[in-house]
């Protein structure tokens, strides 16, 4: 999961895992999950339960997470973000609360200040949303930058304009520091070794 891997509780992914009938607590952490720089991932069958940003953060990583719950607590800022060239593909998977945003696509990493900014990527297939109250709702999806499909799934997506995104991805990689620049030329070093 990179160099950096304190939110990732300890639960170690490899290129080609199997996570079946997990549940993740993000209490006390940014993230119940964490994902960076992996690929052939399968998720099944598990529950996330909110951090203070995510339920899921996934980064330069492809996985496939189906039958599975996310519930955000108070504090939790989405339930997804998908960043870095990401790809995720949710199948059956059921979302609950209130949130601005239900998923993040494409948002800002370090990856992006060091190499070609690459897209993300959001597949989501039967796929609902309940209030607390247990009322229907559609998934809310913000696409910063990639994509979105909604298969048989209510979506509400909304895109931020590319040439706001173009100065955001700018400002972001001039703020960046040094030390976030090394960890990621770091983390993508250790990530080709594998």
């Amino acid at each position: 999961m990179g160099v950096n891997n304190k939110d990732t509780h300890g639960f170690i992914v490899t290129n080609q895992t199997k996570i079946v009938f997990e549940h993740f607590r993000g209490k006390g952490y940014s993230e119940a999950f964490k994902i960076s720089n992996k690929e052939g991932v399968f998720i099944w069958n598990c529950v996330f339960y909110g951090g203070s940003e995510d339920c899921l953060d996934s980064v330069r990583s492809k996985l496939e997470v189906s039958d599975s719950a996310f519930l955000p607590n108070k504090e939790t800022k989405q339930s997804i973000t998908a960043k870095g060239g990401s790809e995720i593909h949710l199948i059956n998977c059921h979302f609950e609360g209130s949130p601005k945003f239900d998923i993040s696509i494409g948002d800002f990493t370090i990856y992006d200040g060091v190499t070609k900014i690459k897209p993300s990527k959001l597949i989501m297939k039967n796929c609902t949303a309940a209030t607390k109250r247990g009322n229907n709702r559609p998934i809310k999806v913000l696409v910063v930058n990639g994509e979105s499909i909604c298969e048989n799934t209510n979506c509400q997506i909304t895109k931020v304009p590319k040439l706001l995104v173009k100065i955001y991805f700018w400002i972001m990689s001039k703020l960046m520091s040094k030390e976030r620049r090394k960890e990621a030329i770091r983390n993508i070093l250790e990530a080709n070794k594998v």
